[in-house]
């Protein structure tokens, strides 16, 4: 672990000291980790104890740790695998300059330098990644307020084709996201960009998984947040999906999103996209074979997300009985201030008699 958290639990602290705090433990003798001076600033950014703690070095670079917290074959997207470690995936990101992809600049052996970026989360899931709350604490927040607006559906799908031409790129070179949802890319009036690169792999395995991952978890999702939908688009997003297991599939997904469309419907129902895909996929796929991940991928992700849907309801619950208690609390006390409120007027009188017997005590003592 590059940056090791000596207290016992991570606090909410905003930032932490070294020897004090945390350790730092150097990889090499060429470990970004060495370049911390007086300006760089440890904060917590990540939800395990691989990913908690970052280093802000500007506000424009932050050293993030190149490997992210083993995934549990339990994970909607199932265990990873590396053929060439970490450092190495990392390295054939530098200096790529792709607009979809989050800029690397320099990788040791543990830690990477990126760019901080500006823009909006597609969703926020509690899995905040470092690049916004890190924006938050330099300073340079972005925010549009939109993120329950619906948008155009033609703006829809130029954010789509980007993130699915980020994937490309790295497909291009050998790798997966691996992590493809829809809280690890940001969006501005000007593009998509994925932002988080914690379990990237050269896992040959994950490359159709990303596939499935981010036409069902990003592309389907976020379509909701459209003004409308394209019954011939996801009919042809279901042909690709079956047949993911062959390269390209990227490259195909972001030329259909930037095709234009003349059968886009408004958006009634959120649902209705993934119910045409699911129609369309089932009618194209009789006749063709799959990998048994992907049965694995769609089975384990149905039940998660059931097991999640009564998770939140039951957490909602609790926050609702809380709130209904603490709002008979704040009743009772507001009760029992006004029954033992004084009124002006009786306060008035009882200060007043007050003011006449401390008189007439006095009056008695100086006679």
């Amino acid at each position: 672990m590059p940056i090791k958290n000596l207290l016992e639990r991570v606090p909410s602290k905003a930032e932490y000291s070294i020897g004090k705090d945390v350790e730092l433990n150097y990889c090499s003798e060429s470990c970004l980790l060495q370049d911390i001076d007086h300006r760089s600033r440890i904060v917590k950014t990540g939800q395990s104890d691989v990913t908690a703690l970052t280093v802000i070095r500007d506000s424009h670079h932050l050293l993030v740790p190149i490997a992210g917290a083993q995934r549990s074959p339990a994970h909607v997207l199932g265990a990873q695998s590396s053929v060439e470690g970490a450092r190495r995936n990392w390295e054939k990101l530098i200096g790529h300059g792709h607009s979809a992809l989050m800029p690397v600049s320099r990788v040791c052996d543990c830690m990477a330098e990126v760019q901080i970026l500006e823009g909006e989360e597609f969703e926020d899931a509690a899995t905040t990644p470092a690049w916004k709350r890190v924006r938050g604490i330099v300073g340079s927040v972005y925010g549009t307020g939109s993120q329950n607006q619906p948008v155009a559906f033609e703006q829809w799908c130029r954010w789509m084709s980007e993130l699915a031409s980020g994937l490309d790129e790295l497909e291009r070179r050998g790798l997966a996201h691996g992590d493809p949802y829809p809280f690890n890319a940001i969006r501005t009036g000007s593009g998509a960009t994925w932002v988080d690169f914690g379990q990237l792999t050269d896992d040959p395995t994950q490359r159709f998984k990303d596939v499935w991952a981010f036409v069902l978890f990003t592309v389907l999702h976020t379509s909701g947040k459209a003004g409308g939908y394209s019954p011939a688009l996801l009919k042809k997003l279901a042909s690709v999906l079956t047949a993911t297991e062959q390269p390209g599939a990227f490259s195909a997904i972001r030329q259909l999103l930037s095709e234009s469309y003349a059968d886009v419907v408004p958006m009634e129902d959120s649902r209705t996209p993934s119910l045409i895909l699911a129609e369309a996929f089932t009618n194209q796929s009789q006749n063709a074979s799959f990998a048994p991940d992907v049965s694995k991928l769609l089975l384990k992700s149905s039940a998660q997300y059931f097991s999640d849907f009564l998770h939140h309801i039951h957490r909602g619950n609790q926050y609702f009985t809380g709130f209904n208690f603490e709002k008979q609390r704040h009743h009772f006390v507001e009760q029992e201030m006004l029954r033992l409120t004084v009124p002006l007027a009786e306060h008035r009188n009882q200060i007043a008699n007050l003011n006449q017997a401390v008189a007439e005590r006095d009056g008695q003592i100086a006679s």
